[in-house]
């Protein structure tokens, strides 16, 4: 009975030595698996850190270099960017850092892969306001659409001037069935048609992330007009995907593309159009946009006080300039083609007045006509051997 006794007061110490060890055990491995993902958080977000970094030298470097465009290889991606942010890693808990207040960025809103073209270009209006820098991700596919002779020529001329890296694809609105899905992260639809369209997609487009913008260009010219981020749905009877927009300027997804090119350049450029077509956001276009306004506003005011300045020298008697004819007059719109229905005959406040109601209401927003007055009257003045305006 003794024995018994003993026998199982061993397997009662056994027991409690073995649950005692599993406690121990189970504390160990806790303690080892916060520490590994302690760790690795440290690590991502380290890593997080250089990419924030090595992102903010990249935007840096490629906006003083206008007019080129770089390959860059960079780590495995995952930026998401808004109106003022990029943030590197989940958009909650990643590491984020201010695009800054002169930084003109159009990009998509995420960036993933291994590979970021950069670019960028000059905004002339028509002196120059500001260098506009692109960010594409190589993985990011473009579609343009066409459909009559003159919709081709424009797509393929923006098409022209993309970088070598971006590859964009031009194709008829009869082909559009024909795309099919390349496992590219995000696809953006360009449409040069001028009505909206409704076309069946691959079904392996099926919950991509697929995104469309239409280009409906001003009737008198390609340099201005309206970008559309257009609302699509998909028709389940058909299969169709209808890609609508408002055809009204004041609808919430209309917006303008402002661009201007001089007569002496040979390869023209659209830098705001074509940051409508590089973002596939709302959001971020608009931001870009009225950044820009805000900066044209302020070249502009130099401008116009360096105007005000020679017009009232032009109004001492003896002064050089009016002995040379270079008189208030000079600096005022007398092309007849120029002048119909304009009330203020100074070309640089009335692109000034232009400028600040565009930054009021984009909707309204449409200043190249005094563009064109304002490049009329520097010539003039040119001509006639007097201080240009700009």
């Amino acid at each position: 009975m003794f024995k018994k006794r003993l026998s199982k007061k061993a397997d009662v110490e056994i027991q409690i030595n073995w649950i005692f060890i599993l406690i121990v055990g189970g504390i160990i491995l806790i303690f080892f698996i916060g520490l590994i993902t302690k760790q690795k958080t440290v690590s991502t977000t380290k890593l997080n850190i250089n990419i924030r970094e090595s992102l903010d030298t990249i935007f840096t470097s490629s906006q003083v270099a206008s007019g080129t465009a770089n390959l860059i290889n960079t780590p495995e991606l995952e930026v998401d960017f808004d109106c003022d942010n990029y943030y590197v890693g989940e958009f909650d808990s990643g590491i984020n850092k201010p695009l800054g207040k002169t930084r003109i960025i159009f990009v998509p809103d995420r960036l993933e892969g291994k590979q970021l073209i950069t670019w960028s270009l000059e905004w002339n209006m028509p002196y120059k306001i500001v260098d506009f820098l692109y960010i594409i991700p190589k993985e990011m596919r473009y579609v343009f659409i066409f459909n009559t002779d003159d919709e081709k020529s424009f797509a393929e001329e923006i098409a022209s001037l993309m970088p070598k890296d971006v590859k964009p694809e031009v194709i008829s609105v009869n082909e559009i069935s024909n795309l099919e899905y390349t496992n590219n992260y995000k696809t953006r639809l360009v449409s040069f048609v001028n009505q909206p369209l409704s076309a069946q997609l691959n079904p392996s487009f099926e919950k991509k992330d697929l995104s469309y913008v239409s280009i409906v260009p001003d009737s008198n010219s390609k340099e201005s007009g309206k970008v559309v981020f257009a609302v699509y749905s998909k028709n389940p009877a058909n299969n169709a995907y209808d890609f609508s927009y408002a055809r009204n300027t004041q609808d919430a997804s209309t917006f303008p593309y402002i661009d201007y090119n001089p007569e002496f350049v040979t390869e023209k450029r659209y830098p705001t159009l074509l940051g409508a077509i590089i973002t596939d956001s709302i959001d971020i276009y608009e931001c870009m946009l009225k950044k820009a306004l805000k900066r044209h506003s302020y070249i502009t005011s130099i401008y116009n006080g360096r105007v005000d300045k020679i017009i009232l020298a032009t109004a001492e008697p003896d002064h050089p300039l009016k002995q040379r004819n270079c008189v208030a007059g000079m600096y005022q719109v007398t092309d007849p083609n120029l002048l119909s229905g304009r009330q203020e005959l100074n070309p640089i406040t009335s692109l000034s007045t232009s400028i600040e109601k565009c930054k009021n209401n984009l909707a309204y927003c449409d200043p190249y006509g005094d563009v064109q007055a304002l490049v009329s009257v520097n010539k003039k003045a040119q001509d006639n051997s007097c201080p240009l305006v700009y």
